[in-house]
C-alpha cells in the first residue's frame, strides 16, 4: 500500500524532500514506516537528524502526525496505517 509521508522545518531540507510517497504491507505501524522512510531517503546527515536508535523510533523532538492527529493520542509508534494516510514529520523547538 502507498502513503503519502510529509516533512516540515529542517527534515525537508536534510531528505531533500517535502514529500515522498513510500509503499509499505498492509497493517504497517507507523515505527515500521519510519524504518521505510530512511531506507527509501537513504542519506546518512537525515538519517542522524531523523532517528533515534536507542528507541529504534524518531527522536524525541519530531511529531508526528496522521491524517493531523498527533500518534501519542492514538497507539503511539504502534498505530497502525492504513492506505492513503498522509503522515507528517515536524521538528519541534523547545526547552526549558
Amino acid at each position: 500500500m502507498k502513503v503519502n509521508v510529509y516533512f516540515y522545518g529542517v527534515l525537508k531540507k536534510f531528505a531533500g524532500y517535502s514529500h515522498i510517497e513510500v509503499e509499505v504491507e498492509e497493517n504497517t505501524s507507523i515505527k515500521k514506516l519510519v524504518r521505510a522512510v530512511i531506507k527509501k531517503i537513504n542519506k546518512a546527515d537525515f538519517a542522524e537528524r531523523f532517528y533515534d536508535r536507542n528507541r529504534d523510533f524518531v527522536k524525541p523532538d519530531i511529531v508526528v502526525l496522521i491524517n493531523d492527529k498527533d500518534i501519542n493520542l492514538l497507539e503511539g509508534e504502534k498505530t497502525i496505517i492504513k492506505e492513503g494516510n498522509k503522515i507528517v514529520f515536524i521538528p519541534s523547538i523547545h526547552g526549558g
